[in-house]
């Protein structure tokens, strides 16, 4: 399992030559596989632009944002990438599961 700090990423979005702010940046966390969550004003626009994403390493992994899975970043302000080379794939980050319910607080214990 990828320590947590593997997992954030940089944003590159390339608007395209001809504009006084050619370059968007933004950070991004690598969910497992091929996928990362941002949010979604980082790649608005991004139909016609470039969407780079670089580890810690700073390899470039060229990506798309995943067919309807970007929010409006005005209300939900998420998207997911999937990254389009076949990068090392990573496993899912460690998750735990709250019981709300519980009569006693219980700590989470190995997140």
């Amino acid at each position: 399992m990828a320590p947590l700090r593997e997992r954030v990423v940089e944003i590159v979005l390339d608007l395209g030559p001809g504009l006084a702010e050619r370059y968007r940046y933004g950070s991004g966390f690598r969910l497992g596989g091929r996928l990362v969550l941002t949010a979604a004003h980082v790649v608005a626009g991004a139909a016609a632009a470039g969407i780079t994403v670089r580890g810690p390493d700073k390899v470039p992994h060229p990506a798309r944002v995943v067919d309807e899975l970007a929010g409006d970043p005005d209300t939900v302000d998420l998207a997911l990438l999937e990254l389009c080379d076949q990068t090392a794939e990573l496993s899912p980050p460690p998750v735990a599961a709250v019981d709300r319910d519980a009569p006693v607080p219980v700590p989470v214990e190995g997140c």
